[in-house]
């Protein structure tokens, strides 16, 4: 840990395993037809429009009434990565892309990017963080999951080949927050 790229894709959802297939088309088709092409797998992301995932769950628990506390786990770990720094690597990835259009394709650009915070963190934490940022009094329900796993990405490359840099997840935790909390607002008036 992390996980670079090099690390053989290990898939144990049917998400997964669909995301890992249509990299491995993306890939045999590139390299097959010299075409440039670049691949960006992205950990849990979280953002506007998005109400699936743990963090959408404490979002609603700890700003609205309604919410019901999940349980979240102490002993897994993962990377949670917001809707925004997702548009940013895409753009960033597309303009070095197009940077290397060359029509030789022996200098052809053909990569797989790791996008993510680069950070390990479990879902506890994150539910702590989110309570402090909101000022919430509700108690975070802490649990051991019976599948303990730790993850997190290796986000050196595309720091380096793309310039990627991730907003730091307490930061993109409170304009999540924020920006529920005024749409909010402003479905009710």
């Amino acid at each position: 840990l992390p996980v670079s790229e090099k690390h053989a894709p290990q898939p144990v959802e049917p998400n997964g395993l669909s995301v890992f297939l249509a990299e491995e088309a993306c890939t045999y088709f590139g390299r097959s037809k010299n075409v440039n092409y670049t691949i960006l797998r992205y950990p849990g992301v979280f953002g506007i429009g998005k109400p699936r995932g743990i963090i959408a769950k404490l979002r609603e628990y700890f700003t609205t009434e309604s919410g019901q506390m999940p349980s979240v786990a102490t002993n897994r770990t993962g990377d949670f990565l917001s809707a925004d720094d997702v548009v940013t690597a895409n753009i960033l990835a597309l303009n070095r892309l197009l940077a290397s259009a060359n029509p030789d394709p022996k200098s052809g650009w053909q990569r797989l990017f790791h996008i993510g915070s680069g950070r390990e963190i479990s879902p506890a934490e994150v539910a702590r963080m989110m309570r402090k940022i909101t000022g919430s009094e509700k108690p975070v329900i802490e649990c051991e999951s019976p599948n303990p796993r730790r993850f997190w990405f290796d986000i050196s490359a595309a720091r380096q080949l793309l310039n990627f840099e991730p907003t730091e997840l307490e930061t993109s935790l409170k304009l999540f927050i924020n920006h529920s909390t005024i749409s909010a607002t402003e479905e009710r008036q």
